[in-house]
């Protein structure tokens, strides 16, 4: 379950009280003064620190590397957390934000929390991020959510059920995006080809 609300849990935050050291290859930093540290392991983890402290976590639950062939491994986002006292701050937008067009992510979720879901709909708000549905149940299907009311929607299925959509976010106009769309310019090719074979009633 995606989460964007909760505070960090109080053993967690014990247990990574300490500030890591840092390392440029793989950390950076985001708005005024957050500092993040990625740990690629086993299971992946995202911490971002203000000062001595930790604000916020992303757990990785997997990285996909089948649905983006040849152009980018989607990085499924397992549990966002930010600390009560940080919430409200756009914190979560400007991390994801951060991954998808400066670390050139591509950035997959499902099980969305309601939080979550509002988090999403503002990430296709941004002109440097397009996000697609994707299904992977029928593979390789992918569709472009619009906003209803205050989070993503497709007008043929729920693609909050947990089964089998994710949301998939990248940099506009990057290799992910390139590949996205030549994927649905050929669904749109067949389906207009079945269409034109179909009997005249």
């Amino acid at each position: 379950m995606e989460l964007v609300r909760n505070d960090i849990a109080p053993d967690y935050t014990m247990i990574t009280s300490k500030r890591p050291r840092k390392n440029p290859n793989i950390d950076w930093k985001i708005g005024s003064g957050f500092d993040v540290f990625y740990n690629p392991g086993a299971f992946p983890l995202i911490r971002v620190f203000h000062d001595n402290s930790i604000v916020a976590r992303v757990t990785v639950k997997d990285i996909d590397t089948d649905i983006l062939p040849n152009a980018s491994p989607v990085h499924i986002v397992g549990v966002a957390q930010i600390k009560s006292a940080y919430q409200g701050q756009n914190l979560g937008l400007e991390l994801y934000r951060n991954l998808i067009t400066k670390q050139n992510w591509a950035l997959g979720g499902y099980d969305h929390s309601a939080g979550a879901r509002k988090l999403w709909a503002r990430l296709s708000m941004e002109p440097e991020i397009v996000v697609y549905v994707y299904n992977a149940h029928t593979e390789l299907t992918w569709d472009i959510p619009k906003i209803k009311g205050s989070e993503l929607n497709l007008s043929k299925r729920d693609i909050y059920n947990g089964t089998y959509d994710y949301l998939v976010a990248v940099h506009k106009n990057g290799a992910a995006d390139r590949y996205i769309k030549n994927r649905l310019s050929i669904s749109l090719k067949t389906l207009k080809k079945k269409s034109q074979n179909l009997p005249n009633a």
